[in-house]
């Protein structure tokens, strides 16, 4: 089993005496001191660095300084006094380890690097700390993210109840398939009866060990499999199953423009601060934590900085779609290109609250519509041969 590699930062003088920073994986910190020491240098400073921060811990440690700031108080003491209220253990670490680096004089930038936060995190305090907006950018990050966290349950809450709705139904019909349709053909065939057509199918469908029925069965779990595949799992990769779920009908819509929402946004306020645009692409395409979205946003910006042509029409199956193409590409200046893209996430933040009016309010109704449908068909289908002798002995 390979040894676990921990990540340090070390302060050091060079054989010249020149001061030295930089960070190297090791197992342990005496195999960076005996490095160091080969190489004939002296160790100042040695230091491990954390994990990096997820996007949500990330928005949490931005908004600690967003409020801070915001207030007109010093960072160091009133992130201080806020990291002693957090109740995430890795969050709190984190501040107190900002906390101690903004006292030993480091900037801002730097100490969030130490802390292991994102890159497009560290770009914001570099720019919010240079155009004195530093409250602003924080605050617009945070509320981006809060738009992520607060609408996500709300996807989820619409396709649940049609999904327990559903496995209900399917359970239901299963164990009728399974204990009710044998005796119905016990008792069918007992009395040597000609049954209709959808009764013989039911029948089928219910005979699991020699009809069609073990085939739904095995092919519905196959589906299963490949869904959770293409979704959850890196056997096929994070574009492209993000790709694959952002083409779904309702629930693909609502994420994908919840993603471009917040890329709008976080775009805009990068280069409101100066930012030049193929760095904000990347940026604003990290912070967003969608794959699809980061891998279109990154390709954008290598065309933009090699000075390729972009073609909106190239685009059409991809996250980003020609009209933010065209935005982006468009000889607008610095004010309106900010101004354009702010109105974009606003289009695509009321294209997710269309969405979930269409997956909490249609959905449920027409799912549980198709079900009852199928339950009604059941039925009818395994009383229509005993239908039929009633209506003959009468």
């Amino acid at each position: 089993m390979p040894e676990r590699l921990t990540t340090y930062q070390f302060t050091a003088l060079n054989p010249l005496g020149q001061r030295q920073t930089g960070t190297v994986a090791a197992p342990h910190a005496d195999a960076v001191l005996g490095e160091l020491q080969r190489k004939q240098w002296t160790l100042l400073d040695l230091r491990s660095v954390p994990a990096g921060l997820t996007h949500q811990e990330a928005e949490e440690l931005a908004q600690q300084i967003a409020t801070v700031a915001s207030a007109g108080l010093p960072l160091e003491t009133g992130l201080a006094a806020l990291a002693e209220e957090l109740p995430n253990r890795r969050l709190r670490r984190a501040l107190q380890r900002l906390v101690e680096e903004l006292g030993r004089g480091v900037d801002l930038e730097t100490a969030l690097r130490t802390t292991g936060a994102p890159a497009y995190v560290q770009a914001l305090a570099k720019t919010g700390t240079a155009s004195n907006t530093l409250g602003k950018t924080f605050e617009t990050y945070a509320q981006a993210g809060e738009s992520l966290r607060s609408t996500m349950p709300l996807v989820m809450g619409a396709l649940l109840y049609t999904l327990l709705a559903g496995v209900l139904c399917l359970v239901v019909w299963g164990v009728a398939a399974l204990f009710v349709v044998p005796q119905f053909a016990q008792l069918y065939a007992g009395f040597g009866m000609e049954v209709p057509w959808p009764t013989r199918m039911l029948l089928a469908l219910g005979n699991f060990r020699r009809g069609l029925g073990a085939w739904i069965l095995a092919g519905g779990l196959a589906l299963s499999l490949v869904v959770a595949v293409l979704v959850g799992t890196p056997l096929i990769g994070s574009v492209r199953s993000r790709r694959w779920l952002h083409r779904m009908p309702g629930l693909g819509t609502v994420v994908r423009s919840l993603a471009l929402s917040r890329f709008s946004l976080l775009t805009s306020t990068l280069l409101d601060n100066s930012v030049p645009l193929p760095e904000a692409l990347e940026l604003g395409g990290d912070a967003t934590g969608d794959a699809a979205v980061r891998a279109d946003a990154h390709e954008l910006a290598r065309l933009i900085r090699e000075g390729e042509p972009v073609n909106p029409e190239d685009w059409k199956r991809r996250s980003f779609r020609p009209g933010l193409i065209a935005t982006l590409r468009s000889p607008l200046s610095g004010e309106a290109m900010i101004r354009s893209l702010q109105a974009t996430a606003e289009v695509y933040a009321a294209r997710v609250r269309t969405g979930l009016l269409f997956l909490g309010t249609f959905l449920p109704p027409v799912v549980l519509t198709l079900l009852g449908i199928l339950v009604g068909l059941t039925v009818l289908a395994l009383y229509l041969p005993l239908i039929n002798v009633l209506n003959m002995l009468s």
